[in-house]
C-alpha cells in the first residue's frame, strides 16, 4: 500500500504556532510543576528548530548537537548551516535567520556561560541541544507536543507534521 503523508502546517497556522508558543511557555511557569515548564520551554525550542531547518523530527533531530552547527559564508552573507545524519543520509542544512534568536535564548535557559551562538559554535560544545538545564533529555516531546497543538488550536483528528513544514522567507 501507498503511504499517505501527513499534513503540514500552512503559513498562517506556522506564523500562529510562533507567536502563541512564549505566551504559553509563560503561563506555564506561573503554575504546575517546573519539570511541567520545563518540558514547554524545551518543547517550544525544537518546534522553532524543526520549523527553522527543515530537520526531521525523531532521530534526525534528538540527537543533534551543538557541535553540529558552523557558519557558512556565501555571497557575502553569513548563515547557520547544521550537519544532521539520518533517514536521506548525511547532510547540510542552512537555517533561517530566525534561529539564532531561539538557539541562543535556549542557551541561556540551559545555563551556558556564553554571550552569543558565535561563542557557542566557537567552542565546539560537544553537548545535545534538546536538554532541560541538568543536562537530561526526556524520552520524547510528543504529548507536551499535542498538548501545545490543542491549546493552540490547532489539533486536528489527522496528525500535522513539521518535517515538511519549513518556514518560508517573508
Amino acid at each position: 500500500p501507498i503511504c499517505e503523508a501527513r499534513p503540514s502546517f500552512s503559513q498562517q497556522e506556522i506564523e500562529h504556532l510562533i507567536a502563541f508558543m512564549p505566551a504559553w511557555v509563560a503561563r506555564a511557569k506561573l503554575g504546575r510543576t517546573q519539570r511541567f515548564y520545563a518540558m514547554k520551554m524545551l518543547c517550544w525550542h525544537y518546534v522553532e528548530f524543526l520549523l527553522y531547518t527543515g530537520i526531521r523530527a525523531g532521530t534526525e533531530s534528538k540527537h543533534i548537537r551543538w557541535r553540529n552547527l558552523q557558519w557558512h559564508y556565501a555571497d557575502g552573507r553569513r548563515y547557520l548551516r547544521l550537519w544532521v545524519s539520518g533517514k536521506t543520509g548525511p547532510r547540510y542544512l542552512i537555517a533561517r535567520d530566525a534561529l539564532v534568536a531561539s538557539l541562543e535564548r535556549l542557551m541561556a535557559w540551559q545555563g551556558y556561560g556564553y554571550a552569543s551562538l558565535a561563542e557557542m559554535i566557537a567552542a565546539g560544545v560537544d553537548r545535545r541541544i534538546f536538554v532541560m538545564p541538568a543536562g537530561d533529555q526526556p524520552y520524547e516531546l510528543s504529548g507536551v507536543f499535542e498538548r501545545l497543538m490543542r491549546d493552540s488550536d490547532l489539533l486536528r483528528s489527522e496528525e500535522h507534521t513539521l518535517n515538511s513544514s519549513h518556514v518560508s522567507e517573508s
